[in-house]
């Protein structure tokens, strides 16, 4: 009978534990399944657009051409942002008249006062010249990299205090609310009702009339541009931290009694930087495009001081459009490839922190 019994009694089950399945492949392909992060999906996203890594590529070539170049002065087609060339092959002889009085009668002598070199003014793509050299004898392809840093300078520094003040103040009335978000957006208003051209215009004037003509005057542009144009920003954060507010994590940090101040900048914030960074990208161009047209137009910086918009004021005057254009063309292209680059990593990065894009 205890035979019977023990061949009735089921054989006991495996264990959860000890797993008796064969391997079928499942772990093995598990293991080789790659999580990626968000900020790593975005990259990944980023880098297969050919356009944005042009556009990245060509940034960064014109950053080291514009602030590493001039580094390279040892090199004998690198010049000083204001050298002159001397080498023009005449010499001028400048003559002094000296009358003296001898016994009543008048006796003039002459007397070589200086004797100099005449510049290399509209001179020829040499060697040491690369583009030639300018009107006033200093060195085109030199004065590109000079310029570079002026123009790409004054984009980012604008565009980094227009996202600042707009995220301040943005983020304040999209959060606050009521009698807050009324003020700041009537400030909007009136701001995006000012015509930016003819203010700018008109402070330039002034300058030029109290003989504000230095590195002072680019300064007050960028705070007039800066001024000008942070209202574009703060709407948009507003608009995006009404629509994050009511969201379940801003519930719970209510809930668990978090600091405002930690609420705003800790996990509302956060989210709206992917979108400026987008508005960013493509809101430098734009400043590079009103920098140049304001050296253009003779509104900018002085001569003396190489931007990419004064080179190309070169070609308001008939003779150096048709005869000259290795004075206005370089700058010109510059200036195109930089709105272009911005351009592309601002188109780049909107569709790389795109949750719905499936590239």
């Amino acid at each position: 009978m205890e035979e019977e019994n023990k061949q009735l009694q089921p054989e006991p089950s495996p264990s959860p534990e000890e797993p008796q399945m064969q391997d079928t492949g499942v772990a093995s392909l598990a293991d080789n399944v790659r999580i990626l992060t968000p900020a790593q999906m975005v990259i990944k996203r980023f880098t297969r657009s050919k356009l944005s890594m042009i556009g990245l590529i060509t940034m960064i070539v014109l950053f080291v051409f514009s602030f590493i170049g001039p580094l390279f002065s040892f090199l004998p087609f690198v010049w000083g942002e204001q050298e002159v060339d001397y080498s023009g092959g005449k010499v001028s002889v400048l003559i002094r008249e000296v009358t003296y009085e001898v016994d009543g009668e008048d006796f003039v002598c002459y007397y070589v006062s200086e004797t100099q070199h005449t510049i290399n003014n509209e001179g020829p793509i040499t060697p040491e010249h690369i583009l030639g050299t300018d009107q006033n004898g200093c060195d085109i392809f030199s004065r590109l990299m000079y310029g570079g840093r002026v123009s790409l300078t004054v984009g980012l520094v604008v565009i980094f205090l227009e996202t600042l003040l707009g995220v301040l103040l943005g983020g304040l009335a999209g959060y606050f609310g009521k009698w807050v978000d009324q003020i700041i957006m009537r400030l909007v208003d009136i701001f995006n009702c000012i015509p930016m051209w003819p203010i700018l215009l008109i402070i330039s004037s002034m300058l030029d009339a109290n003989n504000v003509t230095d590195v002072a005057k680019l300064y007050i542009m960028m705070a007039m541009l800066t001024l000008l144009g942070w209202a574009g920003t703060a709407r948009l954060v507003r608009g995006q931290i009404l629509t994050l507010r009511e969201q379940e994590f801003m519930t719970a940090a209510d809930a668990i009694g978090l600091r405002t101040s930690r609420k705003i900048f800790r996990h509302l914030i956060p989210n709206v930087i992917p979108q400026l960074i987008v508005t960013m990208t493509l809101g430098l161009g734009g400043i590079i495009l009103t920098e140049a047209t304001l050296g253009f137009l003779g509104m900018g910086l002085p001569s003396s001081y190489a931007t990419w918009g004064n080179m190309i004021n070169a070609a308001t005057t008939t003779e150096y459009l048709e005869n000259y254009p290795n004075m206005w063309v370089p700058a010109g292209v510059c200036i195109v490839l930089a709105v272009l680059a911005f351009n592309f990593i601002g188109d780049g990065l909107r569709d790389a922190f795109d949750p719905k894009s499936k590239r």
